[in-house]
């Protein structure tokens, strides 16, 4: 879950100019259009809220089988 949150911090926290692209550190381009830049932040959301709600399930399975709620922390 931590790294669905990274990863959605990094690409909601970019901003890219129509005409322009990002590239890595070999040259190659990352990320070459606006839409192609929201698409990626709507993926990493939508990784984020399933990484999210498979723990909640995970707690919620637990509570049920009476688990101490400290074993899962």
């Amino acid at each position: 879950m931590d790294r669905a949150r990274q990863r959605h911090q990094t690409l909601a926290g970019l901003n890219l100019v129509p005409g322009y692209e990002y590239q890595d550190e070999r040259g190659r381009t990352v990320i070459g259009s606006v839409e192609q830049l929201q698409g990626m932040t709507a993926a990493a959301k939508a990784e984020l809220d399933a990484a999210e709600k498979a723990l909640a399930d995970v707690l919620e399975e637990a509570r049920r089988a009476n688990v101490p709620p400290g074993w899962l922390r």
